[in-house]
Parts: C-alpha cells; sequence; structure tokens
C-alpha cells in the first residue's frame, strides 16, 4: 500500500487518489510503517506544492501534511530531519500560497509553529507580514486569526520563556491599539471626552479607513470583528510561558464599546447612526466574546470588577427587552450570547460572582424570556348612543360571516427562540445552584410557582407550547427544578413532593433524553427522601451504646471498679488452687453490696491493716515481710516499699465458705465466711507455722503441734478493731488519705486481671469481709 500511495503522489494524473488514500493510511498505520515512509511522504507533499496544481489539490496536500508534521514529533530522527530541512523548505513556498488557499496553507503554518517553535523564529516577521496582510483584507478566516495568537511563539524563548512573554505582551498591546482606534472612529462623536482620555491608539500596521468611503461603517464593522477574534484567540490559546494579562484594560475596551446601544443612536438619527444602530447587536456581540475568553482565563482573579460586570451584562438584558409575540426576537441573538457569558461568569466564579447586586433585574428577564409563547384573546364591545333607532339588518352570506368572526390560523414557528429559552434557562440552572440558599425568598417563590406551572402547562398540552416543542428547552426545564430541590432556600418550602410527581410524569416524554433525564432527577430526590443506607459509623455506634446500656450495672460497673483497684510495688504472686478460685467467684456473685464499694475504701483499709501490722510487728524478734492481697476476682493490692517491712512474703487468702453461704443473701456474706490465714516465717534454726479459723467473730488458733492457744488474744484483736474504729476521726481520715496519697506516688500500681476467665464478671469484697481480715492481719503468731 505505500509503495502503490508513493506512486500516485509521483503521478498527475493519480495525484488525487494518492491523497486520499495517504489521507487515511497516516491516521491508520502502525508505528513501524509511519516511521518508515513519513520522509518519503513530506518529500512527496513538498514536490506537490511546488508544482502547479489545482486549488483543490493544494488544500488537500496542506492538509495532509498538517497531519504527519504532528505525528513527527514524537520521533527524534524524523524531528530533526524536520527541523533542518523540511521547515526551511515548506514555510516560504506556505507564504507565497494563493489567496484561494490561504485557510489551508495557515493551517499548515499553525502546524509548524505549534510543534516546532524554534526552527519558525527566522521567518517570522515575513509571517508577520503575511497575517497583517490577511487581517487588513478582512478575510474571515480563523486559521489567520490563530496564526496571529501563535506568532509570539515563533523563535526560542530564552530564559524561563522571557522571550515568548516579552513577545506576547507586544502582540497584545499592538491589537488593544487597533482595537481602540476602531471603536473610536465606530463612535465619533457619541462618546464623552473622559473615556478617550489615557488611551493609546498605536496598533497594527493597517490600512486607514477614510471618512469619505462609501461603506466605512461596514468596513469598521469587519475589522472590528476581525480585531476581536484575534484577542479571543489570544486569550484562549495556551501558552508557553507565564504572561500578564492585562485585564484592567481589556475590561474597559469591553466597557467602551457596550456604554453605547441602538437606543442612544436612534436619539439623534442620522444616516451612519441608522446604520450603525443595525450593526450594533454584532459589536456587542463580539465585545461579549472577548469578555466571555478573558473570563476563562482570569476566573476568580476578576472578582474585583464583578459589580461593573455584572451591571454591564443587566444593562444589556435591560435596553434589548423586547415582547414575546411568537416569533424570533428583534434582539434574540444578542440576549443569547449575554445569557451564555452569564452562565460562564456563574460557572467560574460560584458564591463570589457578586450576581445577587442585581437578583431583581435578572430574575424579571429570566423568566419573561423563558415564559412559553401562549395566545390572548381580548374581547371588547362599543356602546351606541342613546335614542338610536335598531340598526337596519343586512343580507349577509354564510361565508361572509365566518371570514369576519375569530379566526384561528396565523403563522407558526414551533422553534422560535428556542436557542435563547435553552441559554437562559441553563443561566437560571446556575442562578440557583450558586446563589438559590442566599436569595431573597421572594424571588426564589416566583422561580418556583414559575417552573411548576411551566411544566403542568407543558405536560398537559397535547401540543408544547412554543418554544418547549424543542428537547433542549424542556431538558433544561427539568433542570431547573432539580435545582430548586437541591438547593433550597430557607425562607422557601422545597419542592420535592411536586418535583417528584413532574418527574414521574416526565418519564413519558416522547423525546428519550428528556425522560431518561427525569429517571436521573428522581432517584436524586429519592435519595433524599429516603436515604439508602445509614451513615458510616452510625450503626457502630448505636450497637455499642446499647450493648453498654444493657450491662452497663452487671458488667460495666465491675470492670471499672476491677480496673480501678491498683496493686502498689512489690512482687505480684498467684496464691491458691482452682477450688479456691471457684469457691472466690461464686461468693462474689452474690454480694448485693457490690456498686457501694468504692476503690478508696478499699485501699484505706488495706493502708489501715499495713499500718496495724506494723504496731504488732514490733513484739516479733525478726523481721518479717508483710504483703496484703485482697482478691476480688483475681484482684490483689500489695503492699512493698514500707520501711519497716523487709523482703520477707506474708499471704493471707480469703476463702468463701461453704456453699450454704451462697443460698443466703440477706445476711451480708458476714457471718458464714470461713477465714484461713497461713503464716510462713524463715528463721535461721526452723519455721513456724499457723493457721486459724474465725466463725461468728472468734478467732482460733492452732501452732504447728495442734496446740489452741488461750482466748486472751481474742479479746486483744477485737479491743485493737475497735479502738482504731473509734479514733478514726475527720483529721486521722484526711492525714492517711493524704499518707496513702505519697505511698501511691512511690509505687507502682498495677492491675492485675490477665487471670480473670473471659466474660466473668469483676467484683469487690465486702467491707465485713475487710474488716475481719484486717483483724486478723493486726494479729500476731503470738496471739490466740
Amino acid at each position: 500500500m505505500a509503495s502503490y500511495i508513493n506512486s500516485c503522489l509521483g503521478s498527475s494524473k493519480n495525484r488525487v487518489e494518492g491523497l486520499l488514500l495517504l489521507n487515511v493510511i497516516v491516521k491508520q498505520c502502525t508505528t513501524d510503517v509511519f516511521q518508515q515512509n513519513a520522509s518519503t511522504w513530506i518529500k512527496l507533499l513538498i514536490q506537490t506544492l511546488q508544482g502547479h496544481c489545482a486549488a483543490s489539490v493544494y488544500s488537500a496536500t496542506c492538509h495532509v501534511l498538517k497531519e504527519i508534521i504532528q505525528y513527527s514529533k514524537s520521533f527524534s530522527d524524523m524531528s530533526r530531519e524536520i527541523t533542518t530541512t523540511v521547515i526551511p523548505q515548506l514555510l516560504p513556498i506556505l507564504i507565497t500560497s494563493p489567496e484561494e488557499v490561504t485557510e489551508s496553507a495557515v493551517s499548515c503554518i499553525n502546524a509548524c509553529i505549534k510543534n516546532y517553535p524554534g526552527p519558525v523564529g527566522p521567518f517570522k516577521n515575513k509571517l508577520d507580514s503575511f497575517i497583517l496582510q490577511n487581517l487588513d483584507s478582512n478575510t474571515n478566516c480563523k486559521a489567520v486569526y490563530r496564526c496571529y495568537a501563535l506568532l509570539s511563539q515563533c523563535g526560542p524563548g530564552g530564559t524561563a520563556g522571557i522571550k515568548h512573554t516579552e513577545a506576547w505582551a507586544y502582540q497584545c498591546q499592538r491589537l488593544m491599539g487597533s482595537l481602540h482606534s476602531t471603536v473610536a472612529e465606530l463612535y465619533d462623536g457619541l462618546e464623552p471626552e473622559f473615556m478617550q482620555k489615557g488611551i493609546e491608539n498605536s496598533g497594527l500596521d493597517l490600512s486607514p479607513i477614510g471618512l469619505d468611503q462609501i461603506d466605512r461603517v461596514t468596513a469598521l464593522v469587519h475589522r472590528w470583528h476581525t480585531l476581536t477574534s484575534c484577542m479571543g484567540y489570544m486569550l484562549n490559546e495556551e501558552m508557553l510561558s507565564v504572561v500578564k494579562v492585562p485585564a484592567d484594560g481589556i475590561l474597559q475596551l469591553i466597557f467602551r464599546c457596550l456604554s453605547i446601544n441602538a437606543t442612544i443612536l436612534l436619539q439623534r438619527p442620522t444616516q451612519e447612526r441608522c446604520l450603525l444602530a443595525g450593526f450594533i447587536p454584532d459589536i456587542h456581540i463580539d465585545a461579549l466574546g472577548i469578555l466571555h475568553h478573558l473570563i476563562l482565563l482570569c476566573r476568580r482573579n476578576l472578582v474585583p470588577h464583578c459589580m461593573n460586570i455584572v451591571s454591564v451584562l443587566c444593562q444589556e438584558l435591560v435596553w434589548t427587552q423586547t415582547g414575546n409575540n411568537g416569533y424570533s426576537k428583534q434582539y434574540g441573538v444578542l440576549r443569547q450570547k449575554v445569557y451564555e457569558v452569564f452562565s460562564t461568569w456563574l460557572k467560574a466564579l460560584d458564591g463570589c460572582s457578586g450576581i445577587l447586586l442585581e437578583e431583581t433585574t435578572l430574575v424579571k428577564h429570566l423568566l419573561q424570556d423563558c415564559a412559553p409563547f401562549t395566545d390572548t384573546l381580548q374581547m371588547t364591545s362599543e356602546k351606541g348612543t342613546v335614542g338610536d333607532g335598531p340598526s337596519k339588518k343586512k343580507k349577509r352570506k354564510g361565508y361572509q360571516e365566518i371570514s369576519q368572526g375569530i379566526s384561528t390560523q396565523r403563522k407558526v414557528h414551533p422553534l422560535a427562540n428556542s436557542d435563547l429559552v435553552t441559554a437562559a434557562l441553563d443561566t437560571l440552572y446556575w442562578f440557583i445552584t450558586t446563589s438559590g440558599s442566599e436569595m431573597t425568598g421572594k424571588k426564589l417563590q416566583e422561580i418556583v410557582e414559575f417552573v411548576i406551572h411551566t411544566l403542568f402547562l407543558v405536560q398537559q398540552s397535547r401540543d408544547s407550547p412554543i418554544p418547549y416543542t424543542s428537547i433542549y428547552c424542556r431538558k433544561g426545564l427539568y433542570s431547573v427544578l432539580q435545582a430548586l430541590v437541591l438547593a433550597p432556600n430557607p425562607k422557601v418550602p422545597s419542592p420535592v413532593q411536586c418535583a417528584l410527581q413532574l418527574f414521574n410524569t416526565g418519564l413519558l416524554d416522547k423525546c428519550l433524553e428528556v425522560s431518561s433525564y427525569c429517571v436521573e432527577a428522581m432517584r436524586v430526590c429519592e435519595s433524599l427522601i429516603h436515604a439508602r443506607v445509614p451513615c458510616l459509623n452510625g450503626p457502630i455506634v448505636c450497637d455499642n451504646l446499647i450493648h453498654i446500656g444493657g450491662d452497663f450495672s452487671h458488667s460495666a460497673k465491675g470492670q471499672f471498679n476491677q480496673t480501678d483497684t491498683a496493686q502498689t510495688n512489690g512482687h505480684d504472686e498467684n496464691v491458691g488452687k482452682n477450688t479456691s478460685e471457684n469457691k472466690v467467684n461464686n461468693t462474689l456473685e452474690n454480694m448485693d453490696t457490690l456498686e457501694n464499694i468504692s476503690v478508696d475504701r478499699t485501699l484505706k483499709r488495706s493502708r489501715q491493716a499495713a499500718d496495724l501490722e506494723n504496731e504488732a510487728s514490733e513484739n516479733i524478734d525478726s523481721n518479717k515481710l508483710l504483703k496484703t492481697g485482697t482478691v476480688a476476682s483475681k484482684t490483689r493490692v500489695t503492699e512493698g516499699r514500707n520501711s519497716n517491712i523487709d523482703d520477707n512474703i506474708k499471704e493471707v487468702e480469703v476463702i468463701d465458705s461453704d456453699s450454704e453461704s451462697n443460698t443466703d443473701e440477706d445476711n451480708d456474706n458476714s457471718g458464714d465466711d470461713d477465714v484461713e490465714m497461713v503464716e510462713n516465717k524463715d528463721k535461721n534454726s526452723g519455721k513456724w507455722k499457723g493457721s486459724g479459723k474465725s466463725k461468728d467473730s472468734e478467732v482460733e488458733f492452732t501452732g504447728e503441734s495442734g496446740d489452741k492457744v488461750d482466748d486472751t488474744s481474742k479479746e486483744t484483736v477485737q479491743n485493737r478493731i475497735d479502738a482504731a474504729e473509734t479514733n478514726d476521726t475527720v483529721e486521722d481520715k484526711k492525714k492517711k488519705l493524704n499518707d496513702n496519697k505519697e505511698n501511691d506516688d512511690e509505687g507502682d500500681i498495677v492491675n492485675d486481671n490477665k487471670d480473670i476467665p473471659k466474660g466473668q464478671d469483676v467484683k469487690e469484697p465486702d467491707s465485713d469481709v475487710i474488716n475481719m481480715m484486717s483483724a486478723f492481719i493486726d494479729a500476731g503468731p503470738d496471739s490466740d
């Protein structure tokens, strides 16, 4: 195929066929095929341009050459060849191309500048003259407008693209000067003097338009259109480096152009002014086009000018207002352009657009332009004078009476103003979306009533009213209703219920595009009324709250008290066997007063027991270490850093009584408890072991030999307990509390609950058990 194309391009007879095939092959061929044949194709195409050929062949050759140049940028070898040989050979041919193929030639030049800006630099001056020549001839060619915007990118950019930045600023300054000169010639004698001060009119080197020229106004309007198109491409074209856009100067030019309208021109009509009034809509549309591109480029940087921009746009709507008679409006195209700029402004600046400054004016014109056209019938009656006799009857034929009656025949254009209404509905949609929650309630209520009334009219009519026979108008109306649902105002009730019914009816629309949009809108409304799923963290939080609330009295409080019960500095040792652990758990489950026990009281009793033990240890010959443990579901309090205690270990284990105590809950679990105490004492020569049982506050000790101790020790233990409880005054409690805090700071408080079975409630012992335990701790091995 490649060889066949090459043979066709070399033959003048088959050249057209070869160009058509090459245009398709360039887009569809693989990388290898393109890389192997691109250089050959470029040479054959340049030879075609150098020869004499028809305009159609010349245009097709430029088009295919443009495609090849765009694809060749990805290949280094091919790019090097195009840079060194192709560009210097191609550009002189394109610059001297015939006038009838200017657009194709300039399109190929644009491809060269865009993809190879460096090699085009030496031809910049020639390209500038070539483009100005085409601009001066008022050639309405978009490729020429774009080429002027790309001239600043010709040649190397320098450090950080500074040369491109300076070239762009120079091109923009020249263009601004020519635009101001054109406006001054168009509005000669109409502008006040202060608007012309400080404006530089030095611009492009274009031929002047004389005052005696017959079509002077037309020529000026064409030049204005050409220059504004160039400005639009300069603002819209992607820039290779950072440039400084003269936003203030461009806005000044726009405001100057929009300051004169047809109403002002017709106040003192002349032949030239009447002719200019006919071109005013086109002049304003071109100015609004510049504003549109400026908004897209600068966006929120135009916030300081928002008041002026919104005021000028609303002023355009005011002076172009006309009635709705079912036909195309007089200034419909201009109003459509205003609404398009409004939509772009709202999209770019969102809530900071300042559109609420002209809320009343804008809403009024929007509703007027969106209103459907309906025929109105007005009946009038003529009053006769008094004394007139009866009128003479005239003989009328049947068809004459009908012809003089009401006629329903009229010219109808079903799509009249459809583009205008579509643009107005789009502006209304973005107005509500961006600023609907901040609008006044009265204006928003007017919009809601208008939209609902119009939709009912469209849905209930057999033939949709003008211009809502257009699918874009109906879809735009439904989109406005959706915006009213999604952006409600706190001062106006949401129309979500009415919207659901209207969207449901809209499913029957004969146009699939409109009905499918109604399906989407219904899903949005349903999600607002009925949430599909709860919030992400909702079920987890609720589940935890319910679980905590249900088990708080039995489980959570026990865990809380168990966590706060501390073990102070010492070596923790697990004592007891599995049987004793089961007894402890059974007894603790039957304690009714568990919730009234506090951690502070437990620590206080433990400290008191330690003090009593210190007093008893003075009568003992050798030092001993006391370790007091209060076992509440395997939670113990250990004292290990008292000054009078050595490294020996003393263990006290509290064990439940028989299973008979589990059934008696009214006795506070105190009278039936059995206490066993085991003391181990290491001495130099031997060991002493003792055990004791207490029942009904009686203490019985037996030595290692089994002999019982006398009853005097019982009275001693009871007296010490009574004295300790009697002398526990308020001041002593405060003092002991401070001592407890200091000891807590010295020791490490730990919570040993690793041996507690999972799922078992942790409970604290009863106060009576603690009192009994303290008494036994105070009793030494010498007592009964």
